[in-house]
């Protein structure tokens, strides 16, 4: 986390003309996640970046391209119209009994544009609100830490696996299984992580 921060702060210090990002808010904070987005509002450059931060995505990027069964698809507007774009494209072909073939999840298109405080909530006490704000941070917190150790199991898994005797290892099926079971448990947590991060800006509106 701390070499990320490191990184990213070299990098916004002396700016190039392009940057090139891979998941750059995976080991920050809610804090640091916002610190890194005005820094990034206010660069004059192209951006490319890849990452599963819907809070971030939507903040950043006026041009979204779709990655689907190795096909590339622009969309060129924000995260929201990309999400409005696909619905109708995939109603469409739906119309014309067209069966479309899409690794994209039907819960991401459908799930709301934004998330808001139930209006009961906004009406709370402070103290309760209080109270909510902090159960928020420690579950965020726990899950901070749990991705950031299958990040760091699934790095250490690549090493093994550019290795000449891996593959000789009688055990490398059951470390390759526990590899993938591994990836699809940081898919959830990290879609979790940021369902409970959109929720903690929300106290903020």
């Amino acid at each position: 986390g701390e070499k990320s921060r490191l990184v990213l702060a070299k990098v916004l210090i002396n700016p190039p003309n392009l940057i090139l990002m891979d998941e750059p808010t995976n080991h920050l904070d809610i804090p640091s996640r916002d610190i890194l987005i005005k820094a990034l509002k206010d660069y004059t450059g192209s951006i490319c970046f890849i990452s599963h931060d819907v809070h971030f995505i939507r903040a950043i990027s006026n041009k979204i391209v779709e990655v689907d069964n190795g096909t590339l698809t622009p969309f060129v507007g924000g995260y929201d119209y990309y999400r409005e774009k696909k619905k109708i494209m995939l109603a469409d072909m739906e119309r014309l009994g067209a069966v479309p073939i899409s690794t994209v999840k039907k819960t991401i298109l459908s799930a709301p544009l934004s998330v808001e405080l139930p209006v009961k909530l906004k009406k709370a006490n402070p103290s309760v609100v209080a109270h909510k704000k902090k159960v928020l941070a420690k579950k965020i917190a726990q899950l901070d830490d749990e991705i950031k150790t299958l990040h760091a199991n699934h790095s250490k898994m690549l090493i093994k696996m550019a290795s000449s005797g891996f593959y000789k290892d009688p055990t490398h099926a059951e470390q390759l299984r526990k590899h993938r079971e591994d990836e699809e448990r940081a898919k959830i947590l990290q879609e979790e992580w940021m369902k409970l991060s959109d929720e903690m800006e929300c106290f903020g509106r």
